[in-house]
This record gives C-alpha cells, structure tokens and sequence, in this order.
C-alpha cells in the first residue's frame, strides 16, 4: 500500500513575548495602539499577544486591508457585538450580521447616515457650533472634549434624527462606554452593567429614543431631518425580519453612539494639531475667509480647500480610531503563510499600514502634504483604512468625512481659539477608544462676527 505524503502544516502566528503570567498587559495598558504598530513592523502581518489568562491574533496591514475586502467570509462579527444588543434585549444588530441581511440593514440606514445628511444642511450644522460658542465668553477656558463630544452628537441627532442629545448626553456616555468595556473590550467585569450608574443611564437612553420613535410614528419631525427614524419605522413595517421593536430602538441610538468616538475623537485631534501649528492654522484659515469671500458658503467651496481636506485625512491616518476591530475566525484560513484556526479571537488591523515606512514617507511625523499631490501616498491600494475595509466599513464613514473638516470651519469661522496653556502637548488615552483625554483645553480669545 503506497504511503500518504502529508503536505506540511502551516505555522501559527509568532508570539509576541511578555512576562510570566500578564504576557503583554503593561504594554497595552500604556499605549495598545504604539504596541500593535511597533510588532506589526517587527513581527509582520500576523502575531499573537497574551493578556492575562486570553490570547488573540493580530492580522495587520495591508494583508489585513486585503482579507476584510476579499475574503471577508473567513471573519465573523456576531460573537463580537451579541452581548452589546442581548443587554438591550434584541438579538442582531448590522455590525453582526453578513451577506444579504447586511445589505439590507445597510439599505435601510443609508440614508440617514449619509454624506447629504450633512451637505444639505450646512446652515443648520454651523447655526449648532454658533449656539454651543455662545455658553462662552472671551478668556473662558473650553475643556474640549466634553465641549466636542456635546456639539458633534447635537449635531448628528439633529440632522439624522431631528433631537439633539442635550441633556442626555451624559447617560449615552455612561451607558455605551459601560457596555463598551465590559461587552466588546472585555475589560470590566459583567457586575457593571448591574449598578445603579448605569441601569439609571440605560433607562434614560431608553427614554430618549422612545420618544423620538413616538415623535416620528406621529409626523412630527421635520421632513429632511428625520430620515433615520422614519426609514427605521418604514422597515419594520415592510421588512419585519430585520428589527423588532428593541432592535428598532438601539438602531436609533446610532448617531449620537457614533459620535461620541469616531467623529468627536477625530475631531478633537483635528482641533489640537491645526492650534498647535501656526502655518497650519494659517493656510486653514486662509482657505476658510476664501471660501466665505462671496458670502454664504456653497458646499461646493469645500472640495477646493485642499488643507483642511488633507489635514483630516492626516489626523485619520495618524489617529485611526476605528483600530483595532475585533473579530472571531468564522473557519480555518491562511492568512500572511500563517493558519488561522476557526473561532480564535482576532484583532484585525488594517490601519497598521498608516505606520508603516514602505508605504508612508516618516510615517511617525504627522504631516498633511503627504496627502496631496504629487505624493498623494494613500493613493496606494490597500494602505489607507481609517474606517475599516469591506462591506463592513463603518457606515458613517462618508458623513464624518464632511462633518469633521465642517465643523472645524464653523468653529474657526465664528471664534478665535487658542491651546491653554501655550505649547501643551496632546496625550493618547483609551477611554475606551483612542481620545485627547480630559487635559486638552482651548482659551476663547474673540468672538468673531459672522
């Protein structure tokens, strides 16, 4: 009988080395995002980290970028977010699910998370940022991200739902950073989600968005900026399979969640770079008085201000809040000549390519021009990933990509800011994502007429 030749089995991913028994834990408590970027250099596209009694894979970079868009079947989502929509009392949220029931989920929401949700209301965006500058007065001190987190979710609430988060605000923040970090981040422990704190901010939410549901079943939204609402109840209606009615109620919560990380974090970055860089500020603000010169602002001026374009696009790649996405393995894969097996945990990473030298010229020094012409270096395939890749990119990429550099000029427009105290120098904290943290602080110089 002829002997069966195996073919040789692929090796798993390095490991990444660290101490007895907390394995990497110091290192990703000071900075996770400096420790993934550094081994993703050292170690390649794949490697596993140890925390503790847990271990994961990292799959990294442009490989990554690649996995996400063309075999993102190998990659499941459900385990990731079950445990966020269970504490709502749903069962599947648009994170969770794949192939048509995605789509379908997207059709819906698509609207109300739009680019036009922002283009077509720009006047009602910059009337937000005049009315969250007037609670100050020249010489007042601005903690920013507080200020940031209000204004950006008012925003967002008003033109995708037609409320502001106002006072709720607080208890969006308690409530998602709780089920955050205990659900997705695995990082507190479940008795949180059973304190007064945050069952009193969970009810508050609930209450919120009841209301709008109500407001919305009744007509008494304004038609153009209550999209997300009323195609929300289209749904259920036409679709019942995609939301029950708890499902319906967290799909609403959607953007005032969504800003609190990505769009206010991103932001808030933004603000601190153009401050504390004179030219910078200076080149912006040129663009700004150019694009007002002819009196109201057209959309249209927008894509003639290269600076402030590429100056978001920088704070994106330097800042890439939507990293790492977490994920399980849905079967047996190779990825980067390394199997992967069916269910390990993975951390999937496809800003990493941002830190990389073969793609990006001093990819550690933050530097707008790198994004305009002739470098143009995101123009590489694969290399540029600030919201994820695939059919599961995150579905207000396109309304954060107007609404950042936006908000910015309104805010340039209608006063004079400056970073307090002069030379301060931003912090990365996780709390839980990527964020200036509560040190950061503006000075109101000049109210600015419009």
């Amino acid at each position: 009988m002829e002997a069966v030749i195996n073919a040789p089995a692929r090796p798993r991913p390095p490991v990444i080395k660290g101490l007895p028994i907390v394995g990497n834990l110091f290192h990703l408590m000071r900075d996770p995002f400096a420790f993934f970027f550094a081994q993703y250099r050292n170690a390649g596209p794949a490697f596993q980290v140890k925390v503790l009694n847990q271990t994961f894979t990292v799959l990294a970079g442009k490989e990554a970028h690649e996995l996400m868009t063309v075999n993102e079947r190998h990659l499941d989502s459900w385990e990731t977010w079950e445990g966020v929509i269970n504490d709502f009392g749903g069962e599947k949220v648009v994170a969770m699910v794949g192939g048509e029931m995605h789509a379908r989920y997207r059709r819906v929401l698509r609207q109300g998370m739009s680019r036009a949700t922002i283009t077509n209301n720009v006047p009602t965006l910059f009337e937000i940022v005049k009315h969250s500058l007037d609670a100050y007065q020249p010489g007042d001190r601005i903690q920013v991200m507080p200020f940031i987190r209000q204004l950006v979710s008012n925003e967002l609430g008003t033109l995708s739902l037609g409320m502001p988060a106002g006072e709720y605000l607080p208890d969006f923040l308690t409530f998602w950073s709780t089920l955050l970090q205990v659900r997705l981040a695995k990082a507190w422990p479940e008795s949180k989600l059973k304190t007064q704190k945050y069952l009193q901010a969970k009810a508050r939410v609930e209450e919120m968005v009841k209301e709008i549901a109500e407001k919305a079943r009744r007509g008494e939204l304004k038609d153009g900026e209550s999209n997300l609402a009323t195609d929300i109840l289209k749904a259920m209606e036409t679709d019942p399979d995609l939301f029950s009615e708890r499902e319906m109620l967290f799909n609403m919560m959607i953007p005032y969640i969504a800003g609190l990380d990505t769009v206010a974090n991103t932001l808030g970055f933004m603000i601190y770079h153009v401050m504390a860089d004179p030219a910078l500020k200076a080149r912006i603000q040129a663009e700004i008085d150019h694009a007002f010169e002819q009196g109201d602002f057209s959309i249209n001026s927008l894509r003639e201000m290269e600076t402030l374009h590429s100056t978001a696009m920088e704070v994106m790649r330097y800042y890439p809040i939507a990293a790492p996405l977490t994920r399980y393995a849905a079967e047996d894969f190779e990825f980067a000549g390394y199997h992967i097996h069916k269910g390990e945990r993975l951390m999937v990473m496809p800003a990493a390519a941002h830190f990389s030298p073969q793609y990006y010229k001093e990819p550690d020094k933050f530097d707008p021009d790198r994004f305009l012409p002739p470098r143009s270096e995101h123009k590489q395939k694969g290399v540029y990933s600030p919201y994820g890749a695939g059919t599961h990119t995150c579905m207000g990429a396109s309304m954060a990509e107007v609404q950042v550099p936006l908000t910015l000029m309104a805010l340039m427009r209608y006063a004079r800011l400056e970073i307090d105290p002069p030379g301060y120098k931003v912090k990365r904290v996780y709390d839980p994502s990527l964020s200036p943290g509560k040190s950061f602080y503006l000075k109101m110089v000049e109210r600015l007429a419009d």
